[in-house]
């Protein structure tokens, strides 16, 4: 099994920059959200509603998309509070040696 080295701060890093990332698309869609739906008036009928569902499609995915770098990120982040509690604990028995 290969070593496992990380540090604190840099799964913080990390996680903030899954954040940055997720934010970014958001945007990107967001704004592909607004061309689209100043395509709504040119849609009537059977087509309109057709349109309005992709829409509502759009924005789950849209949605479930931006939920899982959260949730990455998330993860980053108790990973990293463990680690570092793990080190602490680790720290604490070793300095409580009498050697």
């Amino acid at each position: 099994m290969a070593a496992l080295n990380t540090q604190t701060d840099t799964m913080a890093s990390a996680a903030n920059h899954v954040v940055d990332i997720a934010q970014q698309v958001q945007q990107e869609m967001n704004g592909l959200q607004m061309r689209l739906g100043s395509l709504d008036a040119a849609w009537q009928g059977s087509a309109k509603m057709a349109f309005d569902q992709l829409m509502v499609r759009w924005q789950d995915s849209g949605r479930r998309l931006n939920e899982s770098p959260n949730s990455i990120a998330e993860t980053i982040r108790a990973n990293s509070a463990a680690y570092q509690a793990a080190q602490d604990d680790h720290l604490a028995q070793i300095n409580s040696l009498n050697i």
